[in-house]
């Protein structure tokens, strides 16, 4: 059976997994969702689905049922330091993740960031 994987994940499994140490890919990670999947890691609970984040009507309790991490939950682990790697495509996390992290491997307009400052 072959995967066709859009270019951006192709991208992250062919340039930045050797780039990056691989004890921080084996460390929590924060990225897309089909990025969990080149890697075989399983998504923290919560970041199954990015959509998912948008959800911010829920209750606390709602969204702990329902395995949902809302924006601004979201936002507080990656600005505590809870990924040690975050992956990226998008123009504006990559902007915060540059402030957060110390080092970067960018590809075709995307980034994978280790070393939380």
């Amino acid at each position: 059976m072959t995967v066709h994987l859009p270019n951006a994940h192709q991208t992250f499994a062919r340039y930045f997994l050797p780039a990056v140490p691989l004890l921080a890919i084996l460390a929590s990670l924060y990225a897309d969702e089909l990025v969990y999947f080149v890697t075989r890691r399983v998504p923290p609970s919560g970041m199954e689905c990015h959509d998912s984040h948008k959800l911010t009507s829920l209750s606390p309790a709602e969204a702990a049922y329902l395995h949902v991490v809302q924006s601004p939950e979201r936002d507080r682990m990656v600005n505590a330091g809870v990924f040690s790697t975050a992956e990226t495509c998008d123009d504006d996390e990559i902007s915060k993740f540059n402030r957060l992290y110390t080092n970067k491997a960018e590809h075709a307009g995307c980034a994978v960031y280790w070393g939380f400052k």
